[in-house]
């Protein structure tokens, strides 16, 4: 009797922390084992005028110099567009205009609406070019910042002003019930999961 192989994944992360437990767990139900590995610092640097598809781009290309040719590569981007002010990643957009308070004085008399979108890249072994999916959750962006800090949030202190579409408050201000039902949904529709379904459904 032939035995299955599960398919072994390089995982390319930030920072040590980048990698919830629940994530390799997901990925060990599709059949994947992630091996998680940590960037060189240069494939990190981001501007407002990057998308995700330039940052993942930039992360398995330079990863690929590190492994051979048949190395399977993986990662996952996050950026936050708000209308008129371009994309960043969430971390870069803290930092670039001046926190909470310097993003909400950018948006005065400008359009609200905003999104937070996810890329996952995969380079197959022996490619050099990456094949992409992608994801997004749109809503706006409050007047005022409030809530409470929601330590599992994904958005770090954007928390504090994103509303999604369809509510009515900032996610730092729903309780863990609430919070909890928008995670859920967001699973279900993330790139994440869209690209876990496509290796099992290719038995790649």
């Amino acid at each position: 009797m032939r035995r299955y192989q599960m398919k072994r994944i390089f995982f390319i992360i930030d920072k040590p922390n980048d990698v919830k437990d629940e994530i390799v767990e997901l990925a060990l139900r599709h059949g994947i084992k992630l091996d998680v590995i940590l960037p060189l610092s240069s494939c990190r640097m981001r501007t407002l005028s990057d998308d995700n598809r330039d940052v993942l781009r930039r992360k398995l290309r330079l990863a690929r110099e590190t492994f051979n040719d048949d190395a399977a590569l993986m990662a996952e981007e996050v950026s936050f567009e708000a209308d008129g002010l371009g994309s960043a990643g969430v971390a870069e957009v803290i930092v670039d205009i001046s926190g909470i308070d310097g993003l909400l004085k950018s948006l005065k008399g400008r359009k609200r609406t905003c999104r937070f979108k996810w890329a996952v890249g995969y380079l197959t072994p022996n490619s050099r070019n990456p094949v992409y999916f992608e994801s997004q959750i749109e809503g706006s962006i409050a007047e005022f910042p409030g809530g409470d800090w929601l330590p599992e949030c994904f958005c770090g202190p954007l928390q504090f002003i994103f509303i999604p579409y369809g509510r009515k408050k900032q996610l730092a201000k729903m309780t863990k019930a609430e919070y909890k039902r928008f995670e859920n949904r967001k699973k279900e529709e993330s790139a994440l999961l869209k690209f876990l379904n496509w290796m099992r459904a290719r038995k790649l």
